[in-house]
Order: C-alpha cells, then structure tokens, then sequence
C-alpha cells in the first residue's frame, strides 16, 4: 500500500480539479436559469396585466409565486 500522504498523489488533484469545474457549472446554470424564469415570468406579466401585482419570492433559484 502507498504510504504517501493524500495531497501528494495525482488523482486527488484531478478530483479538486473536478470540483472546482462542477462548482462553477452549477453559479453559472443558476444565473442562467435566473434569467430564464424572469424572462418567462415577465411576459406572463405583460400579457395578463394584473391589477395587484404582490409578488412573492419562493425559494430563490426554483420559481415566483405571484397573485394574479
């Protein structure tokens, strides 16, 4: 058996190196979905034209809840 500590051996750096990408990919898709949603979510606006227009976050990245 390898008595080398952990930070020393290849494949540790190649599972950070991992890591690292699946964070980024992971900001970026919530970003990206953000943008979506409010997109989508504003043309709902724009064509019922609500008269109370209370709109309630519900969970950041998963959606709006709002009274129409």
């Amino acid at each position: 058996m390898n008595s080398q500590p952990i930070t020393q051996q290849p494949l540790f750096y190649l599972f950070v190196a991992a890591s690292v990408l699946v964070s980024l990919w992971y900001f970026w898709g919530g970003r990206r979905n953000k943008r979506i949603y409010l997109s989508a979510f504003n043309a709902l606006v724009d064509t019922l034209k609500p008269k109370d227009q209370t709109f309630t976050t519900i969970g950041g990245q998963s959606g709006y809840h709002a009274n129409l």
